[in-house]
């Protein structure tokens, strides 16, 4: 994978925004779905730190917006493939449908 691709994939969860959330910025609640410990600090510039037993990634974040947007940079340090700040993680919850009246 060179630095101009790109690989899009979304989900849906059966949680309201204000539930997923916390699952992308608090670290007791990040390590319940994901690696083994983190060290967060979800503001814009903040680090994102997820270890797991092998592994670890670095990165920060780019963008929080309590509870529909998070967006943070990711990598694996020691490869040249993952390298920090190339790889991005977006998470946003879908717009609210607005029921359009008829004139």
């Amino acid at each position: 994978m060179n630095d101009t691709e790109s690989i899009k994939a979304g989900i849906r969860i059966a949680a309201s925004p204000a539930e997923v959330f916390p699952y992308l910025v608090d670290p007791a609640l990040i390590v319940q779905w994901i690696g083994i410990s983190a060290d967060v600090n979800p503001e814009a510039g903040g680090v994102f730190a997820i270890d797991f037993r092998t592994t670890s990634t670095r990165g920060t974040y780019v963008c929080v917006e309590p509870p529909h947007r998070v967006v943070f940079t990711w990598g694996i340090p020691e490869t040249k493939r993952f390298r920090p700040a190339l790889q991005r993680s977006r998470f946003c919850s879908p717009p609210t449908a607005t029921k359009r009246s008829s004139s």
